[in-house]
Protein backbone atom coordinates (compact mmCIF):
# COMPACT_ATOMS: atom_id res chain seq x y z
CA UNK A 1 0.00 0.00 0.00
CA UNK A 2 2.72 2.38 0.90
CA UNK A 3 4.60 1.48 -2.42
CA UNK A 4 1.78 1.98 -4.25
CA UNK A 5 0.82 5.46 -2.97
CA UNK A 6 4.78 6.20 -3.30
CA UNK A 7 4.94 5.68 -6.89
CA UNK A 8 2.05 7.67 -7.87
CA UNK A 9 3.17 10.55 -5.83
CA UNK A 10 6.54 10.39 -7.73
CA UNK A 11 4.64 10.13 -10.77
CA UNK A 12 2.56 13.51 -9.59
CA UNK A 13 5.57 15.09 -8.91
CA UNK A 14 7.34 14.00 -12.49
CA UNK A 15 4.09 15.33 -14.47
CA UNK A 16 4.57 18.46 -12.29
CA UNK A 17 7.54 18.94 -13.93
CA UNK A 18 6.76 18.54 -17.03
CA UNK A 19 4.11 20.51 -17.12
CA UNK A 20 6.07 23.36 -15.02
CA UNK A 21 8.64 22.93 -18.33
CA UNK A 22 6.36 22.62 -20.68
CA UNK A 23 4.57 26.32 -19.58
CA UNK A 24 8.15 27.33 -19.48
CA UNK A 25 8.66 26.48 -22.94
CA UNK A 26 5.37 28.08 -23.69
CA UNK A 27 6.22 31.50 -22.14
CA UNK A 28 9.35 31.48 -23.58
CA UNK A 29 7.82 31.02 -27.09
CA UNK A 30 5.37 33.50 -26.74
CA UNK A 31 8.13 36.11 -25.79
CA UNK A 32 10.29 35.35 -28.33
CA UNK A 33 7.08 35.59 -31.02
CA UNK A 34 6.31 38.98 -29.27
CA UNK A 35 10.21 39.88 -29.78
CA UNK A 36 10.38 38.77 -33.56
CA UNK A 37 6.66 40.31 -34.29
CA UNK A 38 8.01 43.96 -32.68
CA UNK A 39 11.16 43.68 -34.68
CA UNK A 40 9.82 43.25 -37.75
CA UNK A 41 7.13 45.98 -36.92
CA UNK A 42 10.22 48.18 -36.14
CA UNK A 43 11.76 47.09 -39.78
CA UNK A 44 9.10 47.33 -41.70
CA UNK A 45 8.28 50.69 -40.17
CA UNK A 46 11.77 51.95 -40.29
CA UNK A 47 11.90 50.69 -44.22
CA UNK A 48 8.99 52.84 -45.03
CA UNK A 49 10.27 56.17 -43.60
CA UNK A 50 13.48 55.43 -45.28
CA UNK A 51 11.51 54.82 -48.44
CA UNK A 52 9.46 58.18 -47.52
CA UNK A 53 12.61 59.96 -47.10
CA UNK A 54 13.99 58.66 -50.27
CA UNK A 55 11.46 59.73 -52.08
CA UNK A 56 11.45 63.31 -50.74
CA UNK A 57 15.31 63.59 -52.06
CA UNK A 58 14.31 62.35 -55.10
CA UNK A 59 12.07 64.89 -55.43
CA UNK A 60 14.22 67.41 -54.80
CA UNK A 61 17.38 66.39 -57.08
CA UNK A 62 14.44 66.37 -59.67
CA UNK A 63 13.89 70.20 -59.33
CA UNK A 64 17.52 71.18 -58.90
CA UNK A 65 18.53 69.01 -61.80
CA UNK A 66 15.52 70.81 -63.61
CA UNK A 67 16.84 74.39 -62.28
CA UNK A 68 20.15 73.43 -63.07
CA UNK A 69 19.21 72.67 -67.24
CA UNK A 70 17.46 75.80 -67.07
CA UNK A 71 20.76 77.52 -65.98
CA UNK A 72 22.96 75.79 -68.54
CA UNK A 73 21.08 76.84 -71.31
CA UNK A 74 21.01 80.65 -69.52
CA UNK A 75 24.84 80.38 -69.46
CA UNK A 76 25.27 78.96 -73.03
CA UNK A 77 22.87 82.16 -74.09
CA UNK A 78 24.98 84.23 -72.56
CA UNK A 79 28.55 83.34 -73.92
CA UNK A 80 27.18 83.62 -77.15
CA UNK A 81 25.45 86.73 -76.65
CA UNK A 82 28.28 87.99 -74.98
CA UNK A 83 30.69 87.15 -77.65
CA UNK A 84 28.90 88.77 -80.41
CA UNK A 85 29.07 92.05 -77.71
CA UNK A 86 32.70 91.47 -78.06
CA UNK A 87 33.10 91.57 -81.30
CA UNK A 88 30.80 94.55 -82.25
CA UNK A 89 32.91 96.46 -79.29
CA UNK A 90 36.58 95.34 -81.10
CA UNK A 91 35.11 96.87 -84.41
CA UNK A 92 34.26 99.81 -82.85
CA UNK A 93 38.10 100.25 -81.76
CA UNK A 94 39.12 99.99 -85.55
CA UNK A 95 38.20 103.40 -86.13
CA UNK A 96 39.01 103.25 -90.07
CA UNK A 97 36.66 100.22 -90.30
CA UNK A 98 33.56 101.39 -87.89
CA UNK A 99 33.73 105.17 -90.15
CA UNK A 100 33.65 103.26 -93.33
CA UNK A 101 30.49 100.74 -92.46
CA UNK A 102 26.72 101.53 -93.68
CA UNK A 103 25.07 103.66 -90.95
CA UNK A 104 22.29 101.43 -90.05
CA UNK A 105 25.01 99.24 -88.90
CA UNK A 106 26.93 102.01 -87.00
CA UNK A 107 23.60 102.93 -85.03
CA UNK A 108 23.42 99.28 -83.75
CA UNK A 109 26.45 99.26 -82.78
CA UNK A 110 26.21 102.15 -80.54
CA UNK A 111 22.76 101.72 -78.98
CA UNK A 112 24.27 97.72 -78.18
CA UNK A 113 27.04 99.60 -75.85
CA UNK A 114 23.56 100.41 -73.90
CA UNK A 115 22.26 97.05 -73.46
CA UNK A 116 22.62 95.42 -70.18
CA UNK A 117 21.62 91.57 -69.74
CA UNK A 118 21.63 90.80 -65.67
CA UNK A 119 22.14 87.49 -64.56
CA UNK A 120 19.46 85.48 -64.62
CA UNK A 121 19.26 82.74 -61.55
CA UNK A 122 17.04 79.28 -61.55
CA UNK A 123 17.66 78.72 -57.76
CA UNK A 124 14.06 78.42 -56.75
CA UNK A 125 14.22 74.77 -55.55
CA UNK A 126 17.38 75.63 -53.23
CA UNK A 127 16.25 78.55 -51.92
CA UNK A 128 12.69 77.17 -51.35
CA UNK A 129 13.72 74.48 -49.37
CA UNK A 130 14.99 74.69 -45.69
CA UNK A 131 18.27 73.85 -44.08
CA UNK A 132 16.90 71.08 -42.13
CA UNK A 133 15.46 70.04 -45.43
CA UNK A 134 19.00 69.83 -47.39
CA UNK A 135 20.41 67.17 -45.06
CA UNK A 136 18.10 64.55 -46.50
CA UNK A 137 20.06 64.38 -49.50
CA UNK A 138 22.43 61.57 -48.65
CA UNK A 139 25.14 61.82 -50.96
CA UNK A 140 27.33 64.00 -48.84
CA UNK A 141 29.67 65.08 -51.82
CA UNK A 142 26.76 66.42 -54.00
CA UNK A 143 25.11 68.58 -50.94
CA UNK A 144 28.35 69.88 -50.98
CA UNK A 145 28.93 70.50 -54.26
CA UNK A 146 25.53 71.79 -54.58
CA UNK A 147 25.98 74.72 -51.39
CA UNK A 148 29.28 75.67 -53.34
CA UNK A 149 27.32 76.18 -56.58
CA UNK A 150 24.69 78.26 -55.26
CA UNK A 151 26.98 80.09 -53.15
CA UNK A 152 30.35 81.40 -54.82
CA UNK A 153 29.48 80.29 -58.75
CA UNK A 154 26.11 82.61 -57.86
CA UNK A 155 27.82 85.13 -55.79
CA UNK A 156 30.68 85.52 -58.23
CA UNK A 157 27.51 86.08 -61.26
CA UNK A 158 26.16 88.62 -58.78
CA UNK A 159 29.61 90.18 -57.97
CA UNK A 160 30.30 90.63 -61.37
CA UNK A 161 26.68 92.02 -63.00
CA UNK A 162 26.67 94.90 -60.21
CA UNK A 163 30.34 95.64 -62.23
CA UNK A 164 28.58 95.55 -65.69
CA UNK A 165 25.33 97.58 -64.69
CA UNK A 166 28.02 100.39 -63.73
CA UNK A 167 29.92 100.20 -67.27
CA UNK A 168 26.83 100.18 -68.63
CA UNK A 169 25.76 103.54 -66.98
CA UNK A 170 29.34 105.35 -67.70
CA UNK A 171 28.69 104.54 -71.45
CA UNK A 172 25.38 105.78 -71.40
CA UNK A 173 26.40 108.91 -69.32
CA UNK A 174 28.95 109.43 -71.95
CA UNK A 175 26.84 108.89 -75.30
CA UNK A 176 23.93 111.28 -73.56
CA UNK A 177 26.39 113.97 -73.09
CA UNK A 178 28.88 113.64 -76.20
CA UNK A 179 26.35 112.41 -78.50
CA UNK A 180 23.94 114.42 -80.42
CA UNK A 181 20.49 112.77 -81.26
CA UNK A 182 19.42 113.99 -85.02
CA UNK A 183 15.63 112.20 -84.42
CA UNK A 184 13.99 109.30 -83.20
CA UNK A 185 12.54 105.73 -84.79
CA UNK A 186 10.61 103.06 -84.29
CA UNK A 187 12.20 99.22 -84.09
CA UNK A 188 10.57 95.74 -83.74
CA UNK A 189 12.10 93.44 -81.42
CA UNK A 190 11.17 89.77 -80.74
CA UNK A 191 10.90 89.08 -76.85
CA UNK A 192 9.45 86.15 -74.86
CA UNK A 193 7.80 85.09 -78.36
CA UNK A 194 6.09 88.50 -78.80
CA UNK A 195 7.34 91.43 -81.15
CA UNK A 196 7.45 94.21 -79.12
CA UNK A 197 7.45 97.98 -80.37
CA UNK A 198 10.36 99.80 -79.76
CA UNK A 199 11.14 103.88 -79.78
CA UNK A 200 15.34 104.63 -79.80
CA UNK A 201 17.49 107.77 -80.83
CA UNK A 202 19.05 107.86 -84.45
CA UNK A 203 22.54 109.62 -83.28
CA UNK A 204 24.21 111.77 -85.64
CA UNK A 205 26.97 110.14 -87.41
CA UNK A 206 29.13 113.52 -87.18
CA UNK A 207 29.52 112.67 -83.67
CA UNK A 208 29.44 109.13 -83.85
CA UNK A 209 32.92 109.08 -85.95
CA UNK A 210 34.07 111.88 -83.67
CA UNK A 211 33.65 109.61 -80.61
CA UNK A 212 35.42 106.90 -82.46
CA UNK A 213 38.57 108.90 -82.07
CA UNK A 214 37.98 109.94 -78.28
CA UNK A 215 40.31 108.23 -76.49
CA UNK A 216 37.75 108.16 -73.18
CA UNK A 217 35.48 106.48 -75.45
CA UNK A 218 38.41 104.35 -76.34
CA UNK A 219 39.16 103.28 -73.21
CA UNK A 220 35.30 102.65 -72.30
CA UNK A 221 34.98 100.21 -75.19
CA UNK A 222 38.05 98.33 -74.17
CA UNK A 223 37.01 98.01 -70.82
CA UNK A 224 34.21 96.76 -71.49
CA UNK A 225 35.85 94.20 -73.60
CA UNK A 226 37.96 92.65 -70.29
CA UNK A 227 34.87 92.47 -68.84
CA UNK A 228 32.35 90.92 -71.33
CA UNK A 229 35.21 88.53 -71.63
CA UNK A 230 35.45 87.85 -67.91
CA UNK A 231 31.77 87.15 -68.29
CA UNK A 232 32.13 84.43 -70.43
CA UNK A 233 34.79 82.92 -68.04
CA UNK A 234 32.14 83.21 -65.03
CA UNK A 235 29.35 81.42 -67.63
CA UNK A 236 31.77 78.51 -68.56
CA UNK A 237 32.73 78.09 -64.91
CA UNK A 238 28.82 77.82 -63.96
CA UNK A 239 28.68 75.43 -67.00
CA UNK A 240 31.69 73.31 -65.85
CA UNK A 241 30.23 73.09 -61.72
CA UNK A 242 26.93 71.83 -63.99
CA UNK A 243 28.15 68.58 -65.38
CA UNK A 244 29.61 67.90 -62.06
CA UNK A 245 26.22 68.10 -60.31
CA UNK A 246 24.73 66.43 -62.99
CA UNK A 247 27.17 63.70 -63.22
CA UNK A 248 26.43 63.29 -59.14
CA UNK A 249 22.77 63.33 -59.63
CA UNK A 250 22.79 61.10 -62.78
CA UNK A 251 24.30 58.37 -59.82
CA UNK A 252 22.07 59.20 -57.34
CA UNK A 253 18.76 58.52 -59.80
CA UNK A 254 20.67 55.35 -60.76
CA UNK A 255 20.32 54.21 -57.41
CA UNK A 256 16.88 54.75 -56.73
CA UNK A 257 15.76 54.57 -60.63
CA UNK A 258 12.32 53.24 -59.30
CA UNK A 259 11.13 56.22 -57.35
CA UNK A 260 12.97 58.17 -59.61
CA UNK A 261 10.59 56.74 -62.62
CA UNK A 262 7.78 57.56 -60.55
CA UNK A 263 8.79 61.48 -59.75
CA UNK A 264 9.44 61.77 -63.44
CA UNK A 265 6.08 60.51 -64.42
CA UNK A 266 3.87 62.52 -61.98
CA UNK A 267 5.73 65.48 -63.04
CA UNK A 268 5.04 64.43 -66.75
CA UNK A 269 1.54 64.18 -65.79
CA UNK A 270 1.15 67.35 -63.72
CA UNK A 271 3.21 69.21 -66.93
CA UNK A 272 0.43 67.68 -69.21
CA UNK A 273 -2.52 69.06 -66.78
CA UNK A 274 -1.41 72.32 -66.85
CA UNK A 275 -1.01 72.84 -70.58
CA UNK A 276 -4.98 71.26 -71.22
CA UNK A 277 -6.05 73.97 -68.36
CA UNK A 278 -4.33 76.87 -69.97
CA UNK A 279 -6.99 78.80 -71.41
CA UNK A 280 -4.86 80.97 -73.69
CA UNK A 281 -4.58 77.96 -76.22
CA UNK A 282 -7.00 77.62 -78.35
CA UNK A 283 -6.88 74.28 -80.45
CA UNK A 284 -6.96 75.41 -84.47
CA UNK A 285 -10.00 73.45 -84.92
CA UNK A 286 -12.04 74.95 -82.86
CA UNK A 287 -13.38 78.15 -83.96
CA UNK A 288 -16.03 80.73 -82.41
CA UNK A 289 -19.54 80.93 -84.54
CA UNK A 290 -21.18 83.69 -84.38
CA UNK A 291 -25.15 83.67 -83.24
CA UNK A 292 -27.24 83.24 -85.49
CA UNK A 293 -29.79 86.33 -86.31
CA UNK A 294 -33.35 84.97 -86.32
CA UNK A 295 -34.59 86.40 -89.71
CA UNK A 296 -38.25 87.62 -89.26
CA UNK A 297 -39.79 86.42 -92.54
CA UNK A 298 -43.48 87.32 -93.04
CA UNK A 299 -45.43 84.26 -94.82
CA UNK A 300 -48.18 84.40 -97.21
CA UNK A 301 -50.10 81.50 -98.22
CA UNK A 302 -50.48 81.06 -101.76
CA UNK A 303 -54.57 81.27 -101.75
CA UNK A 304 -54.58 83.94 -100.23
CA UNK A 305 -54.17 86.91 -102.82
CA UNK A 306 -53.62 90.46 -101.56
CA UNK A 307 -56.50 92.53 -104.22
CA UNK A 308 -55.87 96.22 -104.74
CA UNK A 309 -58.22 98.56 -103.76
CA UNK A 310 -60.71 99.79 -105.77
CA UNK A 311 -60.50 103.49 -106.74
CA UNK A 312 -63.63 105.44 -106.96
Amino acid sequence: MLKTRFSDLHLYQKLKEYLNKLALGYFIVEVLVIVVGLTVSFMIDEWRQEQKQREQEIHILYSIAEDLKADSKFASRRIERVGEGIVIAKRLLDTEYASSVHRDSLQNWFRSLQQFNGFMPNNNTYKTISADARTVISNARLRKKLQSYYSMDYGFAYDWEDYERKLVSKRREYMLTKLNSSGLTTMQRSRRKQQLQYIVLVYDRPSMIKALSDPIFQSLIRVSIAAKQETINFAKMRLKSIDELQSQLDITFENSSEIYASVVSKNEKVKAGDKKKDPTKIKKNEQVKPRDKKKKSTKTSNNKKVKPRDKT
